[in-house]
């Protein structure tokens, strides 16, 4: 099978659901990827979709938010999702590009995890 964001992606979701069973936390993803009739685009923006919203959005207790940006080992942000995380640091909330091979991308999530050690099931 060839490897690509979404396959990275979708093998990272299950990574992050057996973390669950020893963090308290969600994750979810926004679906605004992919091609769709103008009419259904503009119907979705005035429903409040942005560009550039990271792959997954982590939540810890005490209202901790993560933005999680998956790339590909060479894949780079685009200039929606740079400004994104400008804005990000802004505000700040934690944005974390999780960028390379699967392993990469899990020791990468890992270190994310040593930051809510708070969050871990007793």
């Amino acid at each position: 099978m060839r490897i690509n964001e979404s396959v990275l992606q979708q093998q990272l979701v299950i990574y992050l659901q057996e973390k669950q069973k020893y963090y308290q936390f969600r994750f979810f993803h926004c679906p605004n990827e992919g091609k769709r009739k103008i009419w259904y685009l503009k119907k979705l923006k005035n429903m409040g979709m942005k560009s550039g919203v990271p792959d997954l959005i982590l939540e810890f207790p005490k209202s901790k938010f993560v933005y999680c940006e998956i790339k590909m080992p060479k894949g780079r942000l685009s200039a929606s999702q740079k400004l994104w995380k400008v804005q990000s640091e802004i505000l700040g909330t934690p944005f974390y590009l999780i960028k390379g091979t699967y392993k990469e991308c899990k020791l990468q999530f890992d270190f994310i995890f040593k930051d809510y050690e708070y969050a871990r099931i007793k």
